[in-house]
């Protein structure tokens, strides 16, 4: 039998500055008008990567191997991806995801936590995927963690539990309890944010789902 825990565990993901999962539809109606002539690469776009782009992007070891220099290197893209632990959860849920967003994305795949936030600081990686309690804990071994950004979708919903002696249904039910009644009073709250931050941080949805797990019963 388990105890339900309360933990919202949705899979999140850990994303370098810049890069943007998926956008949400364009409104047409919204967008300037189209160029009255045709756009060229070398006169309307290469002046904005030169001043903007080309010091981590240029011909010479460019981050990711991504190169914004020319018009057919551009188009090529990088060599990066998400960061992902195989053999998961979060790989079956962020497939999925991806796939419902229409976005191809290349995954990289790592050994452990720390392997992806270390991903993140080389730019071998463009965004790490896991559970969003632990990237918010993980994100502060960032070397750069001002660089990093959480994004707010929640692409799945995992709650954790704790493992108890099947037939000891009293003694679940005063664990429950107990848990209910720290939910309801708000004292849940400086022991979330002493391990993983500020509740804001971690989203609409975690509180959401404390006071659905702290209804009297």
């Amino acid at each position: 039998m388990g105890v339900n825990l309360g933990q919202l565990c949705g899979l999140a993901l850990w994303v370098s500055a810049g890069l943007a999962l998926a956008a949400d539809p364009v409104d047409s109606s919204k967008l300037p008008a189209a160029a009255s002539t045709p756009i060229d690469f070398a006169r309307d776009i290469k002046p904005i990567f030169d001043t903007s782009c080309l010091r981590c992007h240029g011909p010479e070891k460019p981050k990711s191997k991504f190169r914004l220099d020319n018009r057919d290197a551009a188009l090529k893209g990088g060599e990066t991806g998400v960061a992902i632990i195989p053999g998961t959860t979060t790989e079956a849920s962020l497939t999925g995801a991806l796939k419902k967003h229409a976005v191809t994305a290349t995954m990289v795949p790592v050994k452990d936590h720390d392997a992806g936030v270390a991903a993140l600081d080389q730019g071998t990686a463009d965004a790490y995927a896991s559970d969003r309690v632990i990237l918010i804990g993980i994100g502060r071994t960032s070397k750069n963690p001002e660089k990093l950004s959480l994004v707010d979708e929640f692409f799945s919903y995992e709650p954790y539990g704790l493992m108890l002696r099947r037939g000891d249904a009293a003694f679940r039910l005063s664990v429950n309890r107990a848990l209910a009644s720290l939910y309801r009073s708000g004292d849940v709250a400086p022991i979330f944010e002493k391990w993983f931050g500020s509740l804001t941080t971690a989203g609409p949805l975690i509180g959401a789902m404390y006071l659905m797990n702290g209804l009297p019963e």
